[in-house]
């Protein structure tokens, strides 16, 4: 299924707004990453170690028929959501995102 999908911590409501192609290859993708301590959401990953697995649920929230829309429609659902994970403002681009000292120095 392709579409717009959250990673949702259920005690507060609060997500990780996505969108891709493959819903089932996307999901097993966050969660290796997340098991594995490496996620590139460092929000995300921070509720996941304190919390556990067991306290997120992955869940499609729109079906989108084409893969052109994609983006738009994950923005439009970012845009909307008040308590979300994303570090990035801009969905498919780290435009506006803040880097730390330490991300700066692994990227040059």
């Amino acid at each position: 299924m392709r579409g717009v999908y959250v990673i949702e911590h259920v005690s507060t409501g609060r997500v990780y707004v996505g969108s891709t192609k493959n819903t089932t290859r996307r999901w097993r993708d966050h969660t290796k990453s997340l098991r594995l301590g490496v996620h590139h959401c460092s929000h995300l990953q921070r509720a996941w170690l304190k919390y556990g697995e067991q306290a997120f649920r992955f869940k499609m929230v729109e079906e989108v028929p084409s893969p052109v829309c994609l983006l738009e429609r994950e923005q439009g659902w970012m845009n909307r959501t008040l308590k979300k994970f994303n570090t990035c403002p801009k969905a498919g681009s780290p435009l506006g995102m803040k880097l730390t000292t330490e991300q700066r120095a692994k990227i040059s």
